[in-house]
Order: C-alpha cells, then sequence, then structure tokens
C-alpha cells in the first residue's frame, strides 16, 4: 500500500545525494531478486562528468551487495540467496551511453569467490564459486554465462575436500589455489566444450598466477 509518512520512506526507499539535496530513487529503477537474504540496498550510479548539470542514471537492487565486478560495458552485482543450498543472485547492467541499465538476473549454486570470482572475457562470464554439501565438504565449481546470464557450461566438484582459498582468471584459464598458497593446485582450459584440467600447464602454473 502507498506509504503515509515522509518517515516512511526514510525506512523503505533507498536515496541519493547531488549537492546535499535528497532524492529518492523511482520505483521503476528499483530492483528487488526473488529470495534476496538481506533488508540492504546497493546503490548505483552513472555521471556525464563532461555536463555542467549532474543528471544520474540511478539504479537500486535489494541485498545483493557482497561481490561487484566491472567489464568495459557490463557491471555485475553479487550476493547470497535464500534456500536449502546456498545459491548467489547476479544482476547484470548495460553501461552503454553512459547509462544503467538492468540487462538480466539469475541464480547459480555456491559461493562467488570474494574480489576474483568473476570475470567476463570477451562476451562469457566465467564465475568461480565455493560449493558445500549436506555434510559440510567443501568443492568449487566454475560456471560460463552468456550475455542473458543463462548457464552455458559448467564444471563442478573442483578439489573436493581442499580448502579453495583463492582464484584467478587469465584469458582462457583459471587456476585454484589452495590453502593460501601462491602456486596453483588445479588450472582448468575454459577454450573446451566443456571445461577441463589443463594437464600440460600444471608444471608452468607461475606463468598464469
Amino acid at each position: 500500500k502507498p506509504l503515509e509518512k515522509e518517515a516512511d520512506l526514510d525506512s523503505y526507499v533507498p536515496a541519493y545525494y547531488i549537492d546535499n539535496e535528497k532524492y529518492y530513487v523511482a520505483a521503476e529503477d528499483i530492483i528487488i531478486p526473488p529470495d534476496t537474504d538481506s533488508t540492504d540496498y546497493t546503490v548505483v550510479s552513472a555521471i556525464d562528468c563532461n555536463e555542467s548539470e549532474i543528471t544520474p542514471s540511478v539504479k537500486a537492487v535489494l541485498g545483493i551487495n557482497e561481490n561487484v565486478y566491472c567489464s568495459a560495458d557490463t557491471l555485475y552485482l553479487s550476493g547470497s540467496a535464500k534456500g536449502e543450498k546456498k545459491h548467489t543472485t547476479i544482476v547484470s547492467f548495460d553501461l552503454a551511453g553512459g547509462k544503467i541499465t538492468k540487462k538480466a538476473i539469475a541464480s547459480i549454486e555456491g559461493t562467488i569467490f570474494t574480489g576474483s570470482g568473476m570475470n567476463q572475457y570477451i562476451d562469457t562470464l566465467r564465475v568461480a564459486v565455493k560449493i558445500y554439501d549436506e555434510n559440510g565438504t567443501k568443492s568449487a565449481a566454475v560456471y560460463m554465462l552468456d550475455s542473458s546470464l543463462a548457464i552455458t557450461d559448467s564444471t563442478k566438484q573442483l578439489l573436493d575436500g581442499k580448502n579453495v582459498t583463492g582464484v584467478k582468471f587469465s584469458e582462457n584459464y583459471v587456476s585454484l589455489m589452495v590453502n593460501d598458497e601462491k602456486s596453483a593446485a588445479l588450472i582448468l582450459d575454459l577454450t573446451s566444450t566443456a571445461p577441463v584440467q589443463a594437464q600440460s600447464l600444471m608444471k608452468s602454473s607461475s606463468a598464469y598466477i
């Protein structure tokens, strides 16, 4: 129902400021993903610094505030979603023309590695995640998603039972590290139909770290 008091706006509607003047994000610019596990908003804005008057393009997303990755043309936000299994929601925005436009939203199993778990190469978003089974055993997985965030390929149960602590993408390869070690415990070749372990690179993995 409509909010009855001005104070209600501050409790429920995200806002931003221009020269200390407060503006509420328009309803059509607020994105509420399904199964959001947080009441916090992430507000993103684009500003043309060449214009004399500030007229930002603004979007707000409820609950998606754990990882941010930006390529040359797309901004990705990700965060935890509710459910029996640990899932992550990803929201993507097109940045063309200095505007922010919602592109897609999707959910994948697992928790994205903070800071390094997302990478766009050409038109493919690659995502590395931690997965826990019903017994609490850890493993890693790598997803490949198209521009609509549909999964085109995935490889799961990587380094099953190992403490995977780091990930690094390098063009067509992804390296996975365990126990905070700098050398790769596993390198995947992402150019094949389904990502496979790059056996020939295991002895020279330092080139990709």
